[in-house]
């Protein structure tokens, strides 16, 4: 699948580095309008699946920033906190979480940005699901290579869903890459493979695997990043 969206010279542009902690903060990432059905319905059953609400939150990028956000807030220390899907979800409320991810609706977008963050949420889902396949030939870990391809493009939601003017002044992805990672308590592991993909660092592995995972989908297909 080719990316539906190209990122501004405004954002792709590099920008001075500064402290992201300075910088004011985004906007709340949107929730898929699916996610939240799935997983209301998820709960109308006698017995929760955690597997399964693990599964379909993988498909939706603003519901895993969220799921991590409030697993920080939950372990202050990152020593100890929960960095699976899944085990995210066994040290949270699910209504609690429900809740959250209602907070940010996709559907109060426009409709351009409506649009927009589903097909780059689908696009991210894809490039998530192929980046688990090259870790598997590769003997890397999956769930970290899953994330990873789901969140390759973070540093590129300003424009997608619309963040423009001031306070959010356009910064290069790398640096909104690396304000959004810190806001929403993100580990540490996948914070360093997400500015590694971002800064196309020819010696990472995992600037390789998203480019293979690219590859393995179509040959033609390059993340927006390299537009």
């Amino acid at each position: 699948m080719r990316p539906i969206h190209r990122i501004s010279e405004d954002v792709l542009r590099p920008a001075p580095e500064s402290d992201p902690s300075s910088q004011a903060a985004f906007p709340e990432v949107p929730v898929l309008p699916s996610t939240l059905l799935g997983l209301e319905l998820l709960l109308q059953r006698p017995a929760f699946d955690l597997a399964q609400a693990a599964r379909l939150l993988g498909t939706d990028p603003g519901a895993v920033l969220h799921l991590f956000g409030m697993v920080a807030a939950e372990f202050p220390d990152e020593t100890g906190r929960p960095v699976r899907l899944n085990e995210c979800m066994a040290n949270l409320s699910p209504r609690r979480l429900l809740g959250r991810l209602a907070g940010a609706p996709l559907a109060q977008r426009s409709r351009r940005e409506h649009t927009q963050f589903a097909g780059f949420a689908a696009h991210a889902a894809e490039i998530g699901q192929s980046a688990q396949a090259v870790a598997d030939s590769l003997g890397l870990p999956r769930e970290q290579a899953f994330l990873v391809g789901l969140l390759h493009e973070l540093g590129c939601l300003p424009p997608v869903l619309g963040w423009r003017g001031e306070p959010w002044r356009p910064v290069s992805a790398v640096l909104c890459c690396e304000q959004l990672a810190r806001s929403y308590g993100l580990p540490d592991a996948l914070r360093s493979a997400l500015d590694d993909v971002h800064r196309e660092r020819a010696d990472s592995v995992w600037t390789a695997v998203i480019a293979a995972a690219h590859d393995l989908l179509e040959p033609a297909d390059r993340s927006v990043l390299t537009v």
